[in-house]
């Protein structure tokens, strides 16, 4: 999981060195908890116009983890 949240926030970012990516995995029943950190100057490209962006890498990621995702942005 971690592996693909970087893997799509570097490719959006303008600094991919600065994506820092922690996850914390609960059992079935449990969200996905998933912290980004970023660049300052990268937030509004990873956040998007209205949140388009943001909100297509929850989609993938709570498709892949068959669960709800909680990601948040640092």
């Amino acid at each position: 999981m971690k592996e693909l949240v970087e893997y799509l926030l570097k490719s959006i970012a303008d600094n991919p060195d600065d994506v820092e990516v922690t996850v914390q995995e609960g059992s079935e029943n449990e969200p996905v908890f998933i912290n980004v950190k970023l660049n300052d100057i990268d937030k509004g490209l990873i956040i998007g116009k209205e949140g388009r962006n943001i909100n297509a890498i929850r989609t993938i990621l709570s498709i892949k983890a068959r669960n709800k995702v909680i990601l948040k942005v640092e």
